[in-house]
């Protein structure tokens, strides 16, 4: 039951329905403990979802104002994502957790994210082909290049009171992000569960140790 108007009491976070059956039902609690990569799968997911419904053509609007909550879940799943490398690298002794790390952890920006990323995984796999890695920067840069500081896809302004939507492209296909963006997804979670192996082994070696 929905109400048009907002009542005394109501509270948008506490419903009578408590039915683990229900479609719409939520445990919170079910995710308590999980790390910020079961996050970035849940930002992305929830964009794919919306293109998905989209692409279904039953939905009387067009899709032009979607593009950026889109790309802003796309966005935060990729910061999300280099953060849980950079984290597993430091683990591993391949970067090192100074003043300036700490600086650019705290910040929104994918460059100076994805640089450390990428300096970590290159260390960790100096015999890779960096064709993948130049691939992944592209992709990468391409989000930062509308949105340096994670705001221009929440706000029409920025601070200085500049349009946010110039620097965004004319046009976009929905679809073709959503591919782009998947292919880009399974490279890092990819470098995510190998780094994490690695430090698995590391743990393992140092108990074995003692």
């Amino acid at each position: 039951m929905t109400s048009d108007w907002p009542r005394k009491g109501d509270n948008p976070f506490f419903s009578k329905n408590n039915n683990p059956h229900s479609p719409t039902w939520a445990c919170i609690s079910f995710l308590d403990g999980c790390d910020d990569s079961l996050y970035a799968d849940a930002f992305k997911e929830a964009a794919d979802k919306i293109i998905d419904n989209l692409d279904e053509g039953n939905d009387y609007q067009h899709p032009d104002k979607f593009f950026f909550p889109i790309s802003y879940l796309y966005r935060h799943t990729i910061e999300l994502k280099l953060k849980v490398l950079i984290h597993l690298g430091i683990g591993l002794d391949l970067a090192d957790m100074n003043t300036s790390l700490k600086k650019i952890l705290k910040s929104h920006n994918l460059f100076h994210l994805w640089k450390i990323t990428r300096n970590t995984l290159s260390s960790h796999w100096p015999t890779n082909p960096k064709e993948d890695l130049d691939a992944a920067e592209n992709i990468i840069l391409q989000f930062h290049k509308i949105d340096e500081n994670g705001q221009n896809l929440k706000y029409s302004k920025d601070l200085a009171g500049n349009e946010t939507i110039k620097k965004s492209p004319k046009s976009a296909d929905l679809i073709h992000l959503k591919n782009i963006f998947d292919g880009l997804y399974k490279f890092l979670d990819a470098c995510r569960m190998g780094l994490d192996d690695s430090l698995s082994i590391k743990g393992e070696m140092r108990n074995n140790s003692y």
